[in-house]
């Protein structure tokens, strides 16, 4: 017997607006994700592992840290810790 939150990553409404909405809860059915565990290759070599916490915001989260390390040349905690730009509902 296990005990765990995952049920709480589906959507408990089935539709929106009469459309079904993706990620409702059905039996046998895996809950979407955003979670982003990265490993980056360099000459067939690791050259950096990533991840993060932040829910649907982890896929920016991640990108842009990687963004700032692999092209702007920044260091992986300078990186890491820059402030966050993330667009979720649009345009800006």
């Amino acid at each position: 017997f296990l005990l765990n939150n995952e049920l709480t990553d589906f959507s408990f409404r089935t539709h929106q607006n009469g459309v079904p909405i993706a990620n409702r809860l059905e039996p046998g059915k895996r809950p979407r994700s955003s979670m982003a565990p990265t490993i980056i290759m360099k000459d067939n070599q690791p050259y950096m592992a990533i991840g993060s916490p932040g829910g649907s915001r982890i896929i920016g989260y991640v990108a842009q840290a990687i963004i700032a390390h692999t092209q702007w040349d920044m260091d992986i905690q300078q990186a890491i810790n820059q402030p966050r730009v993330l667009n979720r509902f649009g345009t800006v």
